[in-house]
């Protein structure tokens, strides 16, 4: 089976929305520790899946029918200096959901958020390499021009 990369494209923007992108309710998970929020239409089923706070770690994977054909895996957090600040820390993560919200594109691959976006005095920035077979990058969070939050991602495409 080739995979419909326009039809994946379509699902993964629309599956990220409707999970903690979004604001969507976790499913019950057997992995203990661990934030699960799952999306499904037809033969598609996505599912992201990540463990922590100040720093966390997490896998999204899209399944075709029951075949999984492309997966993300991302890392990172929160930097050392504001862990005691949970106000701050709740605001951030609170801006990365608003920024990870921002141009969900039809036919365009975006792993995660867009490559700028700016509310207040919060930053946020993405860049990567690649494309939705193969692909890397790392998005940035700034406060007041100071880095305070990073994450790592790669993934691509399972072959066929």
């Amino acid at each position: 089976m080739k995979t419909n990369i326009s039809a994946l494209l379509q699902f993964f923007n629309a599956a990220k929305l409707a999970g903690y992108v979004g604001g969507g309710k976790p499913v019950e998970t057997w992995n203990i520790g661990n934030a699960e929020y799952e999306h499904a239409k037809g033969k598609w089923l996505y599912r992201d899946s990540f463990a922590g706070f100040l720093q966390s770690w997490g896998k999204e994977t899209i399944w075709f029918n029951n075949k999984p054909i492309w997966t993300q895996l991302y890392g990172g957090g929160m930097e050392r200096a504001f862990y005691g600040d949970k106000t701050f820390v709740k605001r951030t993560f609170a801006f990365l959901q608003l920024a990870l919200q921002k141009e969900p594109l039809k036919d365009v691959f975006q792993p995660r958020g867009p490559e700028r976006f700016t509310d207040g005095d919060f930053e946020y920035y993405n860049s990567f390499r690649g494309n939705i077979h193969a692909f890397s990058g790392e998005e940035v969070i700034a406060y007041k021009k100071q880095s305070v939050f990073t994450h790592q991602f790669f993934g691509g495409l399972f072959l066929e």
